[in-house]
């Protein structure tokens, strides 16, 4: 091509149809490869960037409730609600005394006197 001569569209295009390092470069294909694979780890992390914050967006469930919010709630239901409740901290707290008196709690009445301050006590 002679200086000062304007390219045309098509030498454009064919000069880039094909864009190769020169045989004689160093590494030759072996450097081919490693650019290539590269460009396509390049692409990868900057795909899983992308996609990090809407893959990670999942809610994970509330931390379970303390002993003394769970007594709080039990304390505030209705009465039969409330012993069962009550019943069911007393078998976590203190499960020996649960089992010592197991066969009398389940009847109507059978929920020992100031439960709900030795619970409160216990927490």
């Amino acid at each position: 091509m002679a200086e000062g001569q304007a390219l045309t569209e098509e030498a454009v295009q064919a000069g880039l149809v094909e864009i190769r390092l020169p045989a004689d470069a160093p590494g030759g294909l072996i450097a081919e490869l490693a650019a290539g694979a590269g460009m396509g780890l390049g692409l990868a992390l900057c795909i899983a960037l992308l996609l990090r914050p809407v893959l990670s967006g999942r809610e994970r469930p509330p931390a379970p409730a303390s002993f003394p919010q769970r007594l709080a709630a039990a304390e505030a239901l209705p009465e039969e609600q409330r012993e069962i409740a009550l019943l069911t901290l007393w078998r976590e707290a203190d499960p020996s005394g649960y089992g010592a008196q197991r066969s009398q709690i389940y009847a109507r009445g059978g929920v020992p006197e100031g439960l709900e301050r030795r619970l409160g006590a216990d927490a």
